[in-house]
């Protein structure tokens, strides 16, 4: 009899442990993208991200939105993984969440595509890092805020073979000199 109780509790806590990482569900007809940020059509203040780093700094192709259009409106039963989020990121008093994504259909991430097409580089697809994985100098200045922290919701692995992919598909952008590897620095 007590060992059936151990476990209930131990499942209890783990449970609540995990609980705090659980990742949003929503579905891509749930999201109205503008560019590559969409908000949730239930109000919820989440505003999901088709980028993890870098999205207000990084290049982009002036044809990057009607690429999003394009490839969201061709891929209707796409999954919306959701790969790591941060936040509260309202001013407003929302809980919203920034949350980054991948749009998966079948082989196909529009992630991927937006890369080969040169619409952005491809280090933007990397995740934000989390507390632990930051430098000493990072943690300090994150230190002096009151952000909560970026969850994980996708394991390493499959993590690691995304990258791959989108590494890949930067070197095909840049060898075809598509999007913003259209000028190279000695062209310019």
């Amino acid at each position: 009899m007590f060992k059936p109780i151990g476990y209930l509790i131990l499942s209890l806590l783990l449970s609540a442990c995990n609980s705090g990482n659980k990742a949003p569900s929503v579905q891509l007809a749930d999201l109205s993208f503008k560019s590559f940020f969409a908000d949730s059509k239930s109000g919820n203040g989440d505003v999901y991200c088709l980028q993890g780093t870098g999205y207000f700094r990084a290049p982009r192709t002036s044809g990057a939105d009607s690429l999003v259009v394009a490839w969201t409106a061709s891929h209707l039963n796409a999954k919306v993984i959701p790969v790591s989020s941060f936040g509260p990121i309202s001013t407003t008093g929302s809980n919203g969440r920034m949350i980054y994504c991948w749009l998966v259909d079948g082989a196909d991430t529009i992630n991927n595509y937006l890369v080969k097409q040169g619409a952005c580089p491809g280090g933007t697809m990397m995740r934000p890092e989390t507390n632990d994985e930051m430098s000493p100098a990072t943690k300090e200045i994150y230190s002096k805020t009151d952000h909560s922290g970026v969850k994980v919701y996708i394991g390493q692995q499959e993590y690691k073979q995304f990258i791959e992919q989108i590494k890949n598909a930067e070197i095909y952008a840049r060898e075809k000199k598509a999007g913003i590897w259209a000028k190279t620095s000695t062209e310019e």
